[in-house]
């Protein structure tokens, strides 16, 4: 007999320098048409009911620039042009009786059919994303490099 202890890992986002984060720009409740990770980029769709908005792509338009690296590894992302985007970011629930595979935020990811918070972007944010968050992995070389949204995943795409 054998356990396997493997988790998917997922993209994670901070907050880091939000202007949504200080009352300066909305926070959308979004009701997501797919599992979606945290730090992804999406549009803000149609009203669905009283304080909810349907998902929708990511704007075409978004464009934002890597600026640096972060001291856990993770990339600080600047918005360059935010196109109406909303960046997915909503607080794991850790259940009662978690272990220490609980504490790392790449084991969570918002189930399709949920609610979950649309932070609206603004020209000049900055938040902090993990790998995974990206089509394809960033390194060192990848700071200063633009980035725009997939519109399907949300996921950010490195300019060549």
């Amino acid at each position: 007999m054998a356990y396997n202890f493997t988790i998917d890992k997922h993209a994670y986002a901070f907050q880091t320098k939000l202007l949504a984060g200080n009352g300066g720009e909305h926070i959308y409740n979004i009701l997501l048409s797919a599992d979606r990770d945290n730090g992804v980029i999406r549009g803000r769709g149609d009203w669905a009911e009283y304080d909810v908005y349907e998902e929708a792509a990511a704007p075409n338009a978004f464009a934002g620039k890597i600026v640096a690296q972060a001291a856990d590894g993770n990339y600080y992302v600047e918005v360059t042009n935010a196109a109406d985007a909303v960046l997915i970011l909503e607080v794991p629930e850790i259940p009662i009786d978690y272990d220490v595979r609980f504490t790392d935020p790449r084991n969570f990811y918002n189930k399709k059919d949920t609610v979950v918070r649309g932070y609206g972007l603004h020209k000049g944010d900055i938040f902090e994303l993990s790998a995974e968050g990206f089509t394809t992995a960033p390194s060192s070389t990848s700071i200063g490099k633009a980035v725009s949204a997939n519109a399907t995943s949300g996921k950010l795409v490195i300019a060549s």
